[in-house]
C-alpha cells in the first residue's frame, strides 16, 4: 500500500514540475517572440516579484495572483489558495466582517 501511495505521490510530482516546465517555456517564448512592449511587460512583472520575494519571507510566489498564499487543501496538495474569514452574529446568522487572509 505504501509503495503505490509513493508511486501515485511521485506521478503528481512529476506532473506539477512539467505543468512548472510548459509554463516557463511560454514565459521565455512570449519575451523572445513579442515587441518590446511585451518584452517591458514581462520585465515589470519579473521585477515586482523579485521585489515581493525581497520585501517577504515568503518561499512562493504567484505571478498572477500575489494575494493567494501557498497552502494545502482539502486533497492534500499545496497549491496557491485562499484563506477567507467570516464572522457571523450568533443571534442573527448576519455576517458582519469578512477579509481574505
Amino acid at each position: 500500500m505504501k509503495m503505490l501511495i509513493l508511486t501515485r505521490f511521485q506521478r503528481v510530482l512529476k506532473a506539477k514540475v512539467e505543468i512548472r516546465k510548459k509554463k516557463t517555456k511560454k514565459i521565455v517564448d512570449q519575451y523572445r517572440k513579442g515587441g518590446q512592449k511585451e518584452r517591458n511587460r514581462i520585465e515589470k512583472q519579473l521585477d515586482k516579484v523579485q521585489n515581493e520575494f525581497v520585501t517577504s519571507e515568503k518561499d512562493f510566489l504567484s505571478f498572477t495572483d500575489p494575494e493567494s498564499r501557498f497552502m494545502p487543501n482539502k486533497k492534500h496538495f499545496t497549491e496557491f489558495s485562499y484563506n477567507p474569514q467570516v464572522t457571523v452574529d450568533a443571534e442573527h446568522g448576519i455576517i458582519i466582517a469578512e477579509d481574505v487572509v
